[in-house]
Parts: C-alpha cells; structure tokens; sequence
C-alpha cells in the first residue's frame, strides 16, 4: 500500500529532477547575458561630447523681460511686461516696438502662429498683430 498524498510543506520545498548540466548552462548563460547587458551599460559613449553654444545677448537694459517668443525665421519677440512694450528682434536687424499699451498695462503672453500672426495679452485682454514684412 502506497503513503498517503499530503499537501506540499511551503518551508519545506520537492524537489525537482533536473539535469545539473543543463542547469549550469542556463545559468551561466544567462550570467554572460547580464554582465554584458551591464558593460553596455556602465562602457562610456562612443560619442564626443561638442561644446554648447556660445550665448549671445539679443536684448539690453530691459525692464521686466518675462515673455519670449522665437518664430520660424529666427525673430525674437519679447516683453518688457511692467513698461507695456511687445519688441521685436529680427536677425541682423535692430529691435524694434511692435506694441506699445498707451496707459503701461502689463503684457505677456507671446506667442507666433505659423502664419506669423502674434498674439499677447495686455493685462487680461487678448491681442494680436498681423505678421509685418
């Protein structure tokens, strides 16, 4: 007569038949596959890190510059949001006022379309400026 079946011990683990060859392979294979995933890893970039760009100054002496914005041709467009000034830089040129709010309200808030429209608040209001060659 056979022992009576009893529910496996969760301490006390079966043991599993299995080949101690194959074992040792799968381990070691999977040991070469982490140390290498790990050289990757940790092996320095290939790569040479360039040099960030010099900074370049686009505007001076503002007062309270809080926006800015940079259309697909380079222009730069900011505020000068405690004097109410909208200006303008584009490349090679000298900055010019695209806006100016006649009581000093504040403005902000640029942004370009695609189409070059720009638009800006004045305080709460929304603006905006058709493009200017």
């Amino acid at each position: 007569m056979s022992a009576p079946l009893r529910p496996p011990n969760p301490l006390r683990p079966e043991k599993v038949n299995v080949s101690t060859s194959t074992t040792k392979r799968r381990l070691i294979a999977a040991g070469i596959t982490a140390l290498a995933a790990t050289a990757a890893t940790l092996a320095p970039s290939a790569t040479v890190a360039q040099a960030p760009p010099k900074a370049s100054t686009v505007a001076k002496d503002l007062l309270s510059p809080l926006s800015v914005e940079v259309d697909a041709k380079g222009a730069v467009y900011y505020s000068e949001n405690f004097a109410g000034k909208l200006l303008v830089k584009r490349p090679g040129k000298k900055a010019k006022v695209l806006y100016a709010d006649d009581k000093g309200r504040e403005v902000g808030a640029i942004s370009v379309a695609s189409d070059g429209t720009v638009y800006f608040v004045r305080a709460a209001a929304l603006m905006k400026r058709t493009p200017v060659a």
